[in-house]
């Protein structure tokens, strides 16, 4: 091994040490805060109330599928779409059509996609554009993806 390279490998591990060092002051000081359910102002409701939702784009929320079944409260926030990217009966889907929605008068589009690296859903993107392109002409209100 020449001078040179110990040299260089030393410098890497000086660099790899402070580094890890600003890694660890990060995680063990930087405290995340808990953001309110959107509809509720603060306090703990996403455990109380088993809802999960964070709009993640002016008036595009993202969801779970407990939530996405939730009619009343989607209604409360103003949801008037939703996309539901994991539609079937299969374990770790959503079970919702646009039937379910139609009571309280929320638009549906479902996509029966599972929840693996391979799935194809790419092939959906114009659909989904279209459809969220739609919603935000006709009335500007909270298209919804729910997963």
């Amino acid at each position: 091994m020449s001078a040179h390279s110990i040299i260089k490998s030393d410098q890497n591990e000086d660099i790899l040490a402070g580094l890890e060092k600003q890694l660890n002051d990060i995680i063990s000081t930087v405290r995340p805060q808990a953001k309110p359910l959107p509809g509720y102002d603060g306090g703990d409701c996403r455990h109380d109330m088993d809802l999960d939702c964070d709009e993640v784009y002016p008036n595009i929320f993202l969801s779970d599928g407990g939530t996405a079944k939730n009619k009343e409260y989607l209604k409360r926030i103003g949801i008037t779409h939703v996309i539901n990217a994991a539609k079937g009966k299969k374990f770790g889907m959503v079970n919702t059509t646009s039937d379910y929605y139609k009571d309280v008068g929320i638009k549906f589009l479902g996509l029966e996609l599972l929840d693996l690296p391979i799935a194809n859903i790419s092939c959906h993107f114009r659909d989904v554009a279209d459809f969220i392109e739609d919603a935000l002409e006709n009335n500007g209100k909270f298209p919804s993806f729910l997963c």
